[in-house]
C-alpha cells in the first residue's frame, strides 16, 4: 500500500531584542505561535500542600492581573503585559478560591472563607464578612450588587444553605435551605450563578424589577456538575450526573423566567463533565475533543460541556480555552483547531489557566507557586521586547505507531527576522546539532540514553532572512527513537503515549544573536500494539439447536502488531426457562478454538480436560470465558498477514455429569490483521477517526 505523507508540524519562536522581525506566516496582529512574555511566582510556604495558586483573573480590559490561593490570604495585583507586580494586599480569612470582576472593571469580589468587596483602583476592601459554614460555590450578579453564596453548615444545621448578600455591606437579603433534603441526600450543591459563570445546583435569576427570585434544580439522588447562563440569561444550563458512581449524565435547558425544563441532552459520558461554556451559535461548529455541544433552544449561543479547563473569550468567539490533546490549549471553537498548547519554559503544562476577554492573552500557574503569561498579542509582545526571530518546528509524517515502528521526526528552523541568524544546526551532521527531542511521559520527563561517543556541537550556519533549515533524525534500530546530540529513548513493547517537544539550546558561549534556550510547540506521540487504532470485534449470539444456549465471541482489536497477543473474550449464556449444567468452558478454550493464517491452520493448544468441571446456569446468566493467542500457544498465529480465529463450544458427558446439556455451538470466524507498519493496516481493520492518523493523508 502507496503511503504519501502529509507531514504534521508543530512550531514555536525564539526571541531576542530585535527591531522589524519578519514573522512569516502571521498576521499584523496575531502572532502564529504564542510568546512567553512573563512570569512570576508567587510567595508560598515550603511547607504548602495543596495547590500554590487556585483563583486568576483578568480585569475586563485584559490590563489588570490578580492571582491569590486558598491558603495564603495575600491579593498580587499584576500590570499587564509584562507581569509586573505593582501590590500584593493582605485579603480577609484564611484564604481566597476565587476572584470575580464586575462587568465594568471597578470591582472585583474575593471569595473565600470570608467574602471582602475591593475597589480595583484603590485596592482597598469596601466591605467583608465571614461565612458561616463551608463555601461550595460563590458568584457575582452582572451589575456587581449582589454575592451569591452556596454552602455546606453542620451536620446538625441544615445541609446546603444558599444566600444571598448585599455587596456594598454583607447585609442578608435572603437566605434558604435546600428544598425537599430528606429526599434529595445525594445533591452535591456544587455552585451557583447569578446570570453569570459558576457551577452549580441552584439557578437564580432576576425578576424585572430587580429583586432576587430563586428557582431549586430538584434532582433527587444526582449531582449538578456545572451551570451556565447565556448572554441575555433566558435559559439555563446545567450539567447533572446520576451520582458519584455513576457515569450517566444529562445536559439540561432551564427557563430562568419560571424554572421550567424546556429541554434534556444525553451527554457522551466520554469525560467527566466538570465546566460549561456558552458561546455563540455558528453553523461552522463542531464539537471539541471530550466535549458535548449543543444549540440552545432560541439558536443565539451554543452549549459547550467537558471537562476544566473549559473558558471562553468574553469579546473573541474565534478562542476558547479546552483541554487538547497535549493538555490545556487555546482552541478555535468553530474549527475544533488547536491553535496552541500551553507549555512553560521546563516543558511543562499548567496545572490552573485563565484567558483574557480578548483571547490573546493566557495565564497558566503550576504547583510550585509560578505563573506564565503567553501571549499571540504583536503589540504585547512588542512592549516586552520579545518579537521572535526564530521559528521551530517539529515534524512528524503521523503521530500514531505500532511499538516495533521505526519514529522518524524532523526540526524546521526558520529565520523570522530581517536580519541574518546564527543557527547552531546541520543539515550534514543532525546529531551536532543543538536540537534535542524531549519525551514526556504521565508528566516526567524520559531519561534518554546517553551517546557512546562524545559529540560536540558544530559551527552555527547563518540562516537568511526568510529562509529556514530542516534536520532529520532517523532511528536508529527498532524501537529505538533518536533524541539528538547521539542520545536515544529505548521504547519497549507496551503502550505509552508521550507528549514531544523540540528543544533548541544553543551552547555556552553563542552570541547574543544566537538566542537563548527555547522549546516547539507539543505533540502526543500514541505507540500501541493495535487496539487503540482498531475497533473491537463481535460475533453474534449463536444458539443451539435447541434454542438452550449461546454462544457469543469476541476481541479486543481487528489490528495487532506482528508480535502482540491477541486477547479473546466469549460468554456462554441460559436462553432457556430452567436452569442448565453444562462444562466450565474456560477449563476447554484452547481445546475449543482453532487459529488460521498465512502459515495454515494451528492445532488445538491444549486437550479437552480429563476432569471437566460443570457449572450450572440459571435463566438469562453467563458464563465468560478468556484466552491469549500467542505463538507459543498458536504458532502458526505469528507473522503478518489476515487471520481468523474459529471457535465452538463443546460440552459432553463425564464423571459426575448427570443432567448435563450436551452438543455443539460453532460460532462464525472472527477475522484480524498482523501488521509491521500502521500505514499498511486495511482500512476495515482501522477505526473510526483512525485512517488518517495511520495513513497521513494517503
Amino acid at each position: 500500500m502507496e503511503l504519501k505523507l502529509k507531514p504534521i508540524l508543530f512550531a514555536c519562536f525564539l526571541f531576542v531584542a530585535a527591531s522589524s522581525p519578519i514573522a512569516l506566516g502571521d498576521s499584523n496582529d496575531d502572532l502564529v505561535d504564542p510568546v512567553i512574555v512573563a512570569t512570576a511566582r508567587e510567595q508560598v510556604s515550603s511547607d504548602r500542600m495543596h495547590v500554590a495558586v487556585l483563583a486568576m483573573a483578568f480585569s475586563p480590559d485584559g490590563k489588570t492581573f490578580v492571582s491569590t490561593s486558598a491558603t495564603d490570604p495575600t491579593i498580587y495585583f499584576r500590570k499587564m503585559p509584562a507581569g509586573q507586580l505593582v501590590a500584593q494586599v493582605k485579603a480577609r480569612g484564611k484564604g481566597v478560591r476565587k476572584i470575580e470582576f464586575t462587568r465594568d472593571g471597578h470591582r472585583m469580589v474575593a471569595f473565600g472563607d470570608e467574602i471582602a468587596v475591593w475597589d480595583v483602583k484603590e485596592r482597598k476592601i469596601i466591605s467583608h464578612w465571614r461565612l458561616r459554614g463551608y463555601a461550595t460555590s460563590y458568584a457575582l450578579s452582572p451589575d456587581g450588587t449582589i454575592v451569591a453564596i452556596g454552602q455546606n453548615a453542620s451536620l446538625l444545621d441544615r445541609t446546603g444553605i444558599l444566600e444571598l448578600r448585599d455587596a456594598q455591606n454583607g447585609r442578608l437579603l435572603w437566605e434558604s435551605g435546600v428544598p425537599n433534603y430528606a429526599a434529595m441526600g445525594g445533591l452535591s450543591l456544587a455552585g451557583i450563578a447569578l446570570n453569570t459563570l459558576a457551577p452549580g445546583g441552584w439557578i437564580l435569576a432576576p425578576h424585572a424589577l430587580g429583586q432576587a427570585i430563586t428557582v431549586a434544580v430538584k434532582e433527587n439522588g444526582q449531582s449538578v456538575r456545572g451551570i451556565e447562563f447565556p448572554s441575555e440569561g433566558d435559559f439555563v444550563a446545567s450539567a447533572v450526573q446520576s451520582s458519584s458512581r455513576s457515569a450517566n449524565q444529562h445536559l439540561r435547558v432551564w427557563k430562568t423566567s419560571n424554572g421550567s425544563l424546556v429541554t434534556t441532552h444525553l451527554l457522551s459520558g466520554a469525560t467527566s463533565v466538570e465546566s460549561i461554556a456558552m458561546l455563540p451559535a455558528s453553523d461552522q461548529a463542531t464539537v471539541l475533543m471530550g466535549c458535548d455541544s449543543f444549540d440552545l433552544p432560541d439558536g443565539k449561543q451554543r452549549i459547550i460541556a467537558g471537562p476544566r479547563p473549559l473558558m471562553a473569550a468574553l469579546s473573541n468567539p474565534r478562542r476558547m480555552l479546552a483541554q487538547g490533546n497535549c493538555g490545556p490549549a487555546v482552541i478555535d471553537p468553530q474549527s475544533s483547531k488547536t491553535l496552541f498548547t500551553l507549555l512553560d519554559e521546563s516543558g511543562q503544562s499548567p496545572v490552573l489557566a485563565v484567558i483574557s476577554p480578548d483571547g490573546t492573552c493566557v495565564a497558566g500557574s503550576d504547583l510550585s507557586g509560578k505563573i506564565t503569561f503567553w501571549s499571540t498579542s504583536r503589540a504585547t509582545v512588542a512592549a516586552v521586547h520579545r518579537l521572535p526571530v526564530l521559528r521551530c518546528q517539529l515534524i512528524l509524517d503521523r503521530t500514531a505507531y505500532l511499538p516495533g515502528e521505526s519514529v522518524e521526526w524532523r526540526c524546521r528552523l526558520t529565520n523570522v527576522s530581517d536580519k541574518p541568524v546564527p543557527v547552531y544546526a546541520s543539515t550534514k551532521s543532525p546529531d551536532q546539532s543543538a536540537i534535542t527531542l524531549r519525551l514526556r511521559s504521565l508528566g516526567r520527563l524520559r531519561i534518554a540514553r546517553p551517546s557512546p561517543h562524545p559529540i560536540n556541537i558544530g559551527s552555527p550556519t547563518m540562516v537568511a532572512p526568510g529562509a529556514s533549515i530542516e534536520l532529520r533524525f532517523v532511528s536508529p534500530a527498532l524501537g529505538v527513537i533518536a533524541a539528538g546530540q547521539g542520545e536515544t529513548y529505548r521504547m519497549d513493547s507496551q503502550s505509552s503515549a508521550d507528549i514531544a517537544y523540540v528543544e533548541y539550546d544553543p551552547p555556552t558561549g553563542a552570541p547574543p544573536e544566537a538566542g537563548a534556550r527555547m522549546i516547539s510547540q507539543p505533540l502526543q506521540l500514541l505507540r500501541d500494539p493495535g487496539p487503540a487504532f482498531s475497533h473491537p470485534v463481535y460475533s453474534d449470539w449463536i444458539k443451539s439447536t435447541d434454542g438452550a444456549i449461546a454462544v457469543r465471541l469476541h476481541l479486543d482489536s481487528a489490528l495487532f502488531s506482528g508480535n502482540g497477543n491477541v486477547f479473546v473474550h466469549g460468554e456462554i449464556r441460559n436462553d432457556a426457562d430452567h436452569p442448565v449444567t453444562i462444562r466450565v468452558p474456560e477449563d476447554d478454550l484452547y481445546a475449543s478454538m482453532r487459529v488460521e493464517g498465512p502459515a495454515g491452520v494451528a492445532p488445538p493448544a491444549k486437550p479437552f480436560s480429563r476432569f471437566p468441571r460443570f457449572i450450572t446456569l440459571q435463566p438469562g446468566a453467563t458464563s465468560p470465558l478468556y484466552g491469549i493467542v500467542d505463538a507459543d500457544r498458536f504458532p502458526q498465529s505469528a507473522g503478518l498477514g489476515q487471520f481468523e480465529i474459529r471457535y465452538a463450544f463443546h460440552s459432553f458427558g463425564g464423571k459426575g455429569s448427570s443432567n448435563l446439556w450436551t452438543g455443539d455451538i460453532a460460532v462464525p470466524p472472527l477475522r484480524y490483521w498482523r501488521v509491521d507498519h500502521l500505514s499498511d493496516a486495511p482500512a476495515e481493520a482501522l477505526g473510526p477517526g483512525q485512517e488518517s492518523s495511520a495513513s497521513a493523508g494517503k
